[in-house]
């Protein structure tokens, strides 16, 4: 995850334009841990904490949080976030598959928009080391927004981040960006195999196939054109965009090229006003206790 590693990435931008998780999630999850009789809320574990959105608003069910990542920058702007709250947050730089803590002392583990830079096997090995018996890990992510109910919008989208090799299609970190892309279906169905979790609950959303309102976790938003694009600049792809191209001053921006199709083609401004839908996935699963 080289981008996101990256002394010069952006964590604030980060934070403040990419979207928020519903708290229908993190109900989901707290409800999934609470429903097994004796299951405790001691330790939380925020493996792939980024800027803080996952363990900010789980953090009042739990006596402790823990929060990793394998960014310095993320951390140091996390760091900012758990002095907003009252649960003290321990800090770790490291990876997802090698974390400080001791054997069966986590409670639940959350991995929100990361799972995809792991090292699966080894990450598996690792969760049945620290979790407690019949604690919980919750992984979650979200990938390609859809423009509601712009379908040449989309085509733009896909063309612009894809298809097209002179922008953003190269660009992507592999195969990671490819994991991701298909929701993590060969990394859930690996922990669905595993006799060392149990009660494995995989949910998808698709919102060019099903309504929001049908689905158990969405995220929507009403944007605007300007407010997209600077979403968009939080896209590893596009910091490494960047970097490749910091020395080349007639290299044409693929996000300016991005407003410029928007803009002809659909007459969209950057005060236009649109509704974004993201895929998302997320996944629940136990560890199986002794008998």
């Amino acid at each position: 995850m080289s981008a996101f590693s990256d002394k010069q990435f952006d964590a604030k931008q980060y934070g403040d334009f990419r979207p928020q998780y519903p708290s229908s999630l993190f109900d989901i999850i707290l409800k999934y841990h609470g429903s097994v009789p004796g299951n405790k809320f001691g330790t939380l574990l925020d493996i792939g904490c980024g800027t803080g959105q996952a363990f900010k608003p789980l953090s009042p069910h739990f006596q402790k949080v823990v929060a990793t990542d394998l960014s310095t920058v993320m951390v140091e702007r996390s760091k900012e976030v758990a002095r907003t709250l009252s649960t003290p947050v321990e800090f770790y730089v490291c990876p997802a598959e090698k974390v400080p803590v001791e054997d069966a002392s986590v409670d639940v583990v959350v991995a929100g928009e990361c799972v995809h830079w792991f090292d699966t096997d080894k990450w598996f090995n690792e969760l049945s080391r620290l979790l407690r018996d019949n604690g919980t890990v919750a992984y979650f992510a979200y990938v390609d927004p859809v423009f509601v109910g712009a379908p040449e919008a989309n085509q733009i989208y896909d063309e612009m981040v894809y298809e097209d090799g002179a922008f953003l299609g190269p660009y992507w970190e592999q195969p990671g960006r490819g994991i991701l892309r298909r929701l993590y279906k060969d990394v859930n169905e690996k922990l669905a195999a595993d006799s060392r979790f149990s009660n494995v609950e995989v949910v998808y959303h698709d919102p060019a196939k099903e309504p929001a309102e049908n689905a158990k976790f969405t995220i929507s938003r009403n944007l605007t054109v300007a407010e997209y694009l600077n979403y968009a600049k939080t896209w590893s792809s596009y910091h490494r965009w960047q970097m490749a191209n910091q020395k080349k001053p007639d290299a044409q921006d693929p996000l300016q090229e991005v407003y410029r199709r928007l803009n002809t083609r659909l007459g969209w401004d950057l005060q236009t006003s649109i509704q974004i839908s993201w895929k998302t996935v997320y996944v629940l699963a136990r560890k199986v206790g002794h008998k």
